[in-house]
């Protein structure tokens, strides 16, 4: 039996490289169609210990998609969520609860599955993402034109911080949880946590192509973004949190390969996919090194805590699930 939305999948990927020869659209936005086309297992997600994986998955390839949780080492897994459709988890930094994504709002259950409560409906669909201490959850709103704050245990309203008149997307806390990232139409904002400074950190940085995510290095002091290239190639950037020192450090010239960078292994040095490899690099644009040579069709990957493991979500076909593997790529697992 076909999966429904496996066949507009199929189709997708069937016409992707004559699509992609033409220029007709982006190894990126060729990829977030093919996953809004197959709504299977996604969005893997470590707790803060490291010794469970959040994710959402679909029941027997239907409509009804929830969350669940699994030992980082194996099992059984246990259904978190009972609302449908939920997607995108995301960890308190303690590990003792989580945020998803409702079907019209942001979500929010016990690590043991109990207490599940809806904390803000919207009218969109936003990423919860909590501040690094805890306190607040972060969610895009007014049809993603501003930032929302609202308080973790459901207090108050949320407090809106507006940004800019273009659309926002990608929102990313900085370490200390004072400076939020954001890209807004085709450039890059940066605003304070309180919504009292707002200012482009990177101008126009997205004309030519399509926006993605950022990553901040651990000090806070460096961002790594996506930066197209003069005919929308996925470029590695970094720049730092004043706006200065915006530089290409992996330049690319083929418009069909996929980049975006994933997180920094140190301070000084990014790791990025490009294509199905995982590769690093230093903010000077040296040393580049290869640390994953290929990887098994990974849709979203997230490290373990202590960097040591790789979760790797695959989608669609007989090979879909949730893997895990060692940082280097070896020793791969299916664990759903």
């Amino acid at each position: 039996m076909v999966r429904p939305g496996t066949t507009r999948l199929i189709g997708l990927l069937v016409l992707a490289p004559l699509a992609l020869s033409l220029g007709l659209v982006s190894a990126r936005a060729l990829r977030a169609q093919a996953e809004r086309k197959d709504m299977l297992l996604d969005h893997p997600v470590w707790s803060p210990d490291g010794a469970t994986i959040a994710y959402d998955d679909s029941v027997n390839g239907g409509p009804a998609h929830y969350v669940y949780l699994i030992k980082s080492a194996g099992g059984r897994r246990v259904r978190l969520s009972h609302v449908s459709p939920s997607s995108n988890p995301s960890f308190s930094p303690d590990g003792s609860r989580l945020a998803f994504l409702g079907p019209n709002g942001i979500e929010l259950v016990n690590r043991d599955g109990s207490a599940e409560r809806k904390l803000v409906t919207t009218g969109s669909f936003p990423e919860p993402q909590w501040a690094p201490r805890g306190s607040k959850i972060l969610y895009l709103c007014q049809d993603g034109r501003g930032i929302c704050l609202i308080d973790a245990n459901g207090n108050g309203r949320p407090v809106l911080i507006p940004v800019s008149l273009a659309s926002l997307q990608f929102p990313a806390w900085s370490p200390d949880g004072a400076w939020i990232t954001v890209t807004c139409g085709t450039s890059l904002c940066i605003v304070t946590a309180d919504g009292r400074h707002r200012r482009l950190l990177a101008g126009a940085v997205y004309a030519n192509g399509d926006a993605g995510p950022t990553v901040w290095s651990p000090d806070g002091a460096t961002i790594a973004l996506v930066c197209p290239g003069n005919v929308g190639q996925d470029q590695i950037c970094v720049v730092g949190k004043n706006g200065t020192g915006l530089r290409t450090v992996v330049p690319n010239s083929d418009f069909n390969t996929f980049m975006r960078p994933l997180r920094f292994a140190n301070a000084k040095t990014v790791e990025f996919e490009v294509g199905s490899e995982l590769d690093t690099v230093r903010i000077d644009g040296t040393h580049r090194l290869r640390v994953v040579p290929h990887m098994p069709g990974c849709n979203e990957i997230a490290w373990s805590p202590d960097g040591t493991k790789i979760a790797c979500s695959h989608i669609g076909g007989r090979q879909g699930g949730l893997y895990v593997m060692n940082a280097n790529g070896t020793s791969l697992k299916k664990l759903a």
